[in-house]
């Protein structure tokens, strides 16, 4: 019996954009400083959900870093 393998979730940047309330311009700049990776297809890019989620954790910031934001 042959393993079916689960096919990864791709989202358009228009799919991003409404996710988070971002313009297309936000979008791409995120992706040229690196701080969303993407997977380019033909001349199109792709988000994976790997992708969307580590962009997610990156973004979180804990009650310690909130801090020393509001101390300056």
């Amino acid at each position: 019996m042959l393993k079916q393998e689960k096919t990864p979730k791709f989202y358009t940047i228009d799919d991003f954009m409404d996710m988070f309330s971002v313009g297309r311009a936000t979008v791409y700049h995120l992706i040229n400083t690196r701080k969303l990776k993407a997977v380019r297809i033909g001349r199109q890019y792709r988000i994976t959900q790997e992708h969307l989620d580590e962009f997610i954790k990156n973004q979180t910031v804990n009650n310690e870093e909130k801090m020393k934001l509001y101390k300056r």
